[in-house]
């Protein structure tokens, strides 16, 4: 089986629903914009090389899980109840880690410069992907339906990468 089709060549994709849609429509827009950010995470993860990076390079290969699933779920636009609980879940225990993670950091006076170390720099160039897809998915929920606990989720993942940034 080759990779190419040659079916978007004409500027259309197959949603993961079936349906054909211009490669700029919202839904393709939202779930591309969540796939930059599954491998935004995985620059980060790249990076955690030392012993002590361990702890946040196993929280984000999880993420990363859970956004493949989340996108998977955005682009056949399916999901359970059994699936929200589990998100709603999820979100707590982001807003957990973010907790720790702030209890650990001085309190921020002002604006912070992104950088100090790689783990740092990558981190924030994750955040500022995550705000984009979020974006992403706002302009999508004007046209169809998004879970709210999506958004939820990825405003607070968006919190989390600026709290571990500030910790790297």
């Amino acid at each position: 089986m080759k990779l190419y089709t040659k079916r978007g060549d004409a500027g259309q994709t197959d949603s993961g629903n079936g349906q054909r849609l211009d490669k700029d429509a919202p839904l393709i827009e939202a779930y591309g914009a969540l796939d930059e950010l599954t491998v935004s995470l995985g620059f980060v993860c790249a990076a955690c090389l030392e012993e002590q990076d361990m702890p946040i390079k196993h929280l984000l290969l999880d993420l990363q899980k859970t956004l493949l699933t989340l996108t998977s779920s955005l682009a056949t636009n399916t999901s359970s109840q059994e699936e929200d609980k589990k998100d709603e879940e999820l979100i707590k225990a982001l807003e957990q880690t973010i907790d720790e993670y702030s209890q650990k950091q001085p309190r921020l006076k002002n604006f912070i410069l992104p950088g100090g170390s790689e783990i740092s720099a990558r981190l924030h160039l994750a955040r500022t992907t995550c705000r984009r897809a979020e974006r992403r998915l706002v302009t999508l929920n004007k046209e169809q339906k998004v879970p709210n606990h999506l958004l939820a989720f990825i405003n607070r993942l968006s919190d989390l990468l600026y709290t571990l940034a500030q910790a790297k």
